[in-house]
């Protein structure tokens, strides 16, 4: 089985987490960039503006595949991990469906016959998500003639799609499906999935609680009580006010990090969740990466911003939980944050965060920092090390830290769309 970066805590906390906010003193940088530019090896660049990598092995050979939208080609692909021997090569891809302005890509097996299918969002003037459905015989994954491509009837101009969470929220029929959007009217909820048969027309939508522009969600049993409740991140917040304006049905001061959570019941599911707050709300925040950092057994959070920082939502053990807000600065010559993956990345036995970047002409757009606590718990000395250079690439999206070349250490795979470098892996040096 290939290795990911795995993040779960091993004893979750109790109850519910509050946002704090306190001030902290300045950190500082041992010295710019180290290192040279890890090797860069391309899978997949046969398309144009791939956006976004999500991971399963879809070909039940241990090995994590990947699937990716290219929002300018408007080309949904998979691409199948082709194992130690050929990984530094282009991987075998799938073209399993044309959509206009695909923004995230994510398997799932909608019907149960073992098949992995793909979920794709689509934001511009699509506003609509589709399911692309792989053909019924192991034998026939690869041959892309065979994949069909169906509407998501429930979601049909409903919201500019951003990003799919597959996820049992009722514990009924099969999979269902989590999403959200941007921009005026959008939400998060799920589509509730048929019962026995799958039909495109009888998925069911649940709106669970307004958004602005959803970057990020997680499935966590954030309260410990049994059910996985929802975590996201929201880089811009919503307008309106129902008091002041009723016919709006929206409401104010929902921009940052929050979680949802799940009401359990199955009358209660279908309405609207509460939301509890834990930070960033005053940041434009972008992808976030939960992890038990400081090991301590309670869910932490790191968080990408617009504004040239990484915040560490810190969760400490109690009743209720409380999160307190750490704002880790990253150097001045990188783009801007836009996603964080965390991993031992040199092998010293401690955690390091992997930064990807938008805004990175002629700036780092791939680096990693490693990361010393002090002995209160605060982050002490960063040093940001090399991984993408300089000299190619402007817009990564999501990383993720993997074994691609199974060698003992985690190398670094993500996107990027401007320079059109496709989809790409960073092999890590340290063995």
């Amino acid at each position: 089985m290939q290795r990911c970066a795995e993040t779960t805590p091993q004893n979750p906390a109790l109850l519910f987490p509050l946002f704090v906010f306190f001030a902290l003193p300045q950190i500082a940088y041992g010295q710019e960039f180290v290192g040279e530019p890890w090797v860069r090896h391309t899978i997949d660049n046969s398309s144009e503006g791939a956006d976004g990598v999500r991971l399963m092995d879809v070909n039940r050979d241990g090995l994590l595949d990947i699937a990716t939208g290219w929002e300018e080609g408007g080309e949904i692909h998979v691409c199948l991990n082709p194992g130690k021997d050929a990984v530094r090569s282009l991987w075998p891809t799938i073209k399993v469906g044309n959509v206009k302005s695909p923004e995230d890509a994510v398997f799932v097996d909608l019907n149960g016959d073992r098949q992995v299918d793909v979920v794709s969002c689509c934001e511009g003037d699509t506003r609509t998500m589709f399911l692309h459905m792989a053909p019924p015989l192991r034998s026939q994954y690869e041959n892309s003639k065979l994949w069909k491509t169906e509407t998501l009837v429930a979601s049909s101009r409903r919201q500019k799609w951003m990003y799919c969470l597959p996820m049992h929220v009722d514990n009924q029929n099969g999979v269902d499906l989590v999403a959200g959007g941007k921009g005026p009217n959008a939400a998060i909820g799920w589509f509730e999935a048929p019962r026995r048969t799958l039909r495109k027309g009888d998925w069911v939508w649940h709106e669970i609680s307004p958004v602005g522009w959803l970057m990020s969600l997680h499935a966590l049993d954030m309260d410990v009580d049994g059910d996985l409740d929802l975590v996201l991140s929201d880089r811009r917040g919503v307008t309106g006010n129902p008091e002041e304006n009723p016919g709006t049905n929206r409401e104010t001061r929902l921009r940052g990090c929050r979680w949802l959570e799940n009401p359990g019941d199955r009358l209660r599911q279908v309405k609207k969740w509460t939301s509890h707050p834990m930070g960033g709300e005053r940041d434009e925040v972008m992808f976030m990466q939960p992890t038990d950092f400081d090991s301590n057994g309670t869910w932490d959070f790191f968080v990408a911003t617009k504004g040239q920082e990484i915040l560490y939502l810190k969760g400490e053990p109690g009743s209720p939980i409380r999160y307190t807000t750490i704002r880790i600065p990253i150097p001045p010559d990188a783009g801007t944050a836009k996603a964080v993956q965390i991993a031992d990345l040199n092998l010293d036995r401690q955690l390091d965060i992997a930064i990807s970047c938008e805004n990175a002409e002629n700036k780092m757009g791939l680096f990693w920092m490693s990361i010393k606590l002090n002995k209160e718990g605060t982050i002490g000395q960063l040093t940001p090390y090399n991984v993408s250079g300089k000299e190619e690439g402007i817009k990564y999206d999501l990383v993720e830290a993997i074994d691609l070349d199974q060698d003992g250490d985690f190398d670094l795979l993500t996107c990027e769309e401007r320079d059109n470098l496709g989809v790409i892996w960073y092999e890590n040096p340290t063995r």
